[in-house]
C-alpha cells in the first residue's frame, strides 16, 4: 500500500490552490510557477497550523496576520524554544492601543518543511486581535517597517498599478476559499463576508481578505 507523506499532501493541496490563480497572468508553466511559490512559504504554513492547536492563542477567527519571517533554520536559530517538545510555537501576547499582539515562533524541521528548506525553518509569525475596548475605527499597528512584510492582510485593492508594473493575477472568492481548505487557515476574515470589517480591516461590508501567505506565494512564484 502506497502512504502519502504529509509535506507532500499538503504541498501538493497548495499548488492546486495556486495554480488557478497563476494561470490568470502570463505565466509559461503555472503548474511549475505554483510549485516553486508554495514550496517557499510551506514552513510557514506549517507553523500557522501549529500555531492554531496553541492555547495562547486564544481562538483563531478575529487574528489579523501582520507579518510573517521565514529564516533557514541552523544551529544558531533552530533551538525549539521553551515550547519546543510540545511540537507548539513559542507565542508572546502582549497588549498596546487597543489591541492584542500575538508574536509566534516556531521550528520547522527538515521533514516537514520541503524541498525548499532543506535544513529546516525557523518562522515567526506576527498577528494581531482588537480589544472590546478599542475604538472601532483602530487599525492594527503596523509592523515595524525594518522587516519584510509577507504576511500583514492587505488594505482594499483600488485596482490601481504603479508604473512599469510587470504582471498581475485575479484572485476571486472561491480562490480565498479554496488557499483557506488547503492551507488550513478558515478564519473567517477570509471566509465571511464581513469579518473582516468587524475585526479592524478597512475594507468594505461585504469583502473578505486573501490570505497574507497566499499573496506571499503568489509573488513568490511570479519572480
Amino acid at each position: 500500500m502506497n502512504v502519502i507523506d504529509p509535506v507532500d499532501e499538503q504541498s501538493a493541496g497548495l499548488c492546486r490552490a495556486l495554480e488557478p490563480v497563476l494561470a490568470t497572468s502570463p505565466v509559461r508553466d503555472p503548474a511549475a510557477a505554483a510549485r516553486l511559490g508554495s514550496d517557499a512559504i510551506l514552513p510557514a504554513v506549517i507553523a500557522l497550523r501549529a500555531l492554531q492547536r496553541s492555547p495562547r492563542a486564544r481562538g483563531w477567527h478575529g487574528l489579523l496576520h501582520r507579518r510573517c519571517r521565514i529564516l533557514p533554520a541552523d544551529g544558531a536559530t533552530g533551538a525549539a524554544g521553551p515550547e519546543g517538545a510540545t511540537g507548539l510555537p513559542a507565542v508572546d501576547v502582549t497588549e498596546r492601543a487597543g489591541w492584542q499582539l500575538v508574536r509566534a515562533r516556531a521550528v520547522v524541521g527538515p521533514s516537514r518543511s520541503g524541498g525548499r528548506w532543506p535544513d529546516g525553518a525557523v518562522v515567526v509569525h506576527e498577528l494581531a486581535r482588537r480589544l472590546d475596548d478599542a475604538p472601532a475605527d483602530a487599525a492594527p499597528p503596523r509592523a515595524p517597517a525594518r522587516s519584510r512584510s509577507a504576511g500583514r492582510a492587505p488594505d482594499r485593492d483600488t485596482g490601481a498599478r504603479p508604473p512599469g508594473a510587470g504582471r498581475a493575477v485575479r484572485i476571486g472568492v472561491l480562490d480565498v476559499a479554496e488557499w483557506a481548505e488547503a492551507g488550513g487557515d478558515r478564519n473567517r476574515v477570509h471566509t465571511v463576508p464581513g469579518a473582516a470589517r468587524e475585526a479592524g480591516l478597512r475594507v468594505g461590508v461585504d469583502d473578505v481578505v486573501a490570505h497574507g501567505l497566499l499573496l506571499a506565494a503568489v509573488s513568490l512564484a511570479l519572480v
